[in-house]
């Protein structure tokens, strides 16, 4: 059993990594990039390739929203619920809502 959380979950020392993973929305690059039709106003995702090309008063870029710019998301594994946590989130519960009515 685990010293720092004694099998209570989610610690830095017995829970697994997080998941790291590249962000699928600007492909790891940290930045998404838009073309603001002159026209129409009109505001549309581009690749960076396509950014590339277009002229610089028509294009814009941003930094990724899903990633805040890191390029990368994580996803934290949530370990299993162990029996201890399970009892103590009971008894949290039970004394929240079964507290007694004391009349004075």
């Amino acid at each position: 059993m685990c010293d720092v959380c004694h099998g209570i979950g989610n610690c830095p020392v017995c829970s697994p990594e997080p998941d790291v993973n590249t962000c699928e929305t600007c492909n790891g690059t940290g930045k998404q990039y838009f073309y603001q039709n002159p026209t129409t106003g009109e505001i549309i995702e581009v690749t960076k390739d396509e950014y590339n090309h277009l002229p610089e008063a028509d294009r814009f870029n941003d930094y990724c929203e899903d990633c805040e710019g890191d390029g990368e998301v994580t996803e934290q594994i949530e370990t299993p619920i162990t029996a201890r946590e399970r009892r103590m989130r009971y008894w949290e519960d039970y004394d929240k809502y079964h507290e007694p009515n004391f009349k004075s």
